[in-house]
């Protein structure tokens, strides 16, 4: 059997990303930039709007606790 990859599909921490991509002082036309930017927005702006404050206070809470399960997961495939 060959497994070239599994999991249960994460979120990538685009606010994070973005952050880090500002504390780096990064053009924001810069393509890459601006993606993960724009896909930051439409996270806060789906946050909002489907009143996800209910169940996590703060939308990275959400992706960090997204990334520790899909950790969690993964350690089932190192044994």
């Amino acid at each position: 059997m060959f497994l070239s990859e599994y999991g249960i599909g994460s979120m990538m921490d685009v606010i994070h990303e973005a952050r880090m991509y500002e504390q780096l002082g990064v053009r924001p036309d810069i393509e890459d930039y601006a993606l993960v930017r724009s896909m930051a927005d439409r996270l806060i702006a789906d946050w909002k709007r489907f009143g996800m404050e209910g169940v996590y206070a703060f939308p990275e809470f959400f992706l960090r606790d997204s990334q520790a399960r899909m950790a969690r997961h993964r350690l089932h495939g190192s044994t």
